[in-house]
């Protein structure tokens, strides 16, 4: 239900886990055009066709931690047809974690790379530690994964993330071990 649709449409709607929360769609001084609510997706009626549409969203409401990846698309829809946008993803866990050698000491301002166990593509594969060798890896879906360091000697550490209410996934102190 909404506005007549007089050219191009979007329907913005949300990942499952952000259950209640309000999907704002473009925002702006004026209002805001959608709102995807209880009431269902957002209904975006006024898209110009064979054009570029930058649509916006934000999430008001969302669960502690919740990746949203994308707050933003560009679409180019075609005469009198839709385009849809789910907000939000499974890939939206957040690992925190500190890192130490063997002997105890933390790789210090080291980047690594975050790689699935089951050779998925991983959204955000860049991962660095601070001087502690804290570290965090954003935008995970729950399973396997393991962080090779670009340190000398070169060392890993294998974690697993599980799917939990407040998105956030404590990893605590981790000793890599070298290869």
């Amino acid at each position: 239900m909404g506005r007549p649709v007089t050219d191009s449409f979007g329907i913005v709607d949300r990942h499952p886990p952000l259950g209640k929360a309000k999907i704002k769609v473009n925002e702006g001084r004026h209002g805001t055009t959608a709102i995807a609510d209880a009431w269902g997706a957002a209904l975006v009626p006024d898209l110009s066709r064979y054009r570029t549409n930058n649509m916006k969203w934000r999430a008001k409401g969302a669960p502690a931690g919740y990746d949203l990846g994308s707050v933003s698309k560009d679409v180019v829809p075609a005469y009198k047809s839709g385009i849809g946008i789910q907000v939000g993803s499974d890939a939206s866990l957040t690992a925190l974690g500190v890192v130490q050698s063997p002997d105890g000491k933390p790789p210090s301002l080291v980047a690594g790379t975050l790689v699935a166990a089951d050779g998925s593509e991983v959204v955000s594969p860049k991962v660095f530690t601070n001087k502690t060798g804290r570290f965090v890896a954003q935008r995970l879906k729950p399973g396997k994964y393991r962080i090779e360091f670009a340190s000398e000697p070169k060392s890993t550490i294998a974690f697993e993330v599980a799917l939990t209410e407040d998105r956030f996934v404590d990893l605590g102190t981790m000793t890599a071990g070298t290869q």
